[in-house]
């Protein structure tokens, strides 16, 4: 018996503005976008925790409390890193 494959395919799009029209203009926090592209459903987030969530509604993740765990502390180490630019 054949083996089915299942695909499901994310655009995702982040987004940071920059504020003013000074010669350095600052930077706004960011956003992004994900779109499932079978489904053409997609959702706004600021945290890529929430697009991992997002992703599961079409993917079995079985691992997904340790990929979040991961993401969540990585999203600690990246704030930490920006702040200190």
């Amino acid at each position: 018996m054949p083996s089915q494959t299942n695909v499901a395919s994310f655009i995702l799009r982040f987004v940071q503005e920059e504020i003013g029209n000074q010669p350095s203009p600052t930077k706004a926090d960011w956003h992004g976008l994900i779109k499932h592209v079978q489904t053409d459903t997609e959702e706004r987030f600021t945290r890529l925790v929430d697009a991992l969530a997002f992703m599961t509604r079409y993917v079995d993740l079985d691992n997904l409390d340790e990929i979040i765990r991961a993401a969540e502390i990585d999203e600690v180490s990246t704030t930490e890193i920006a702040s200190s630019e």
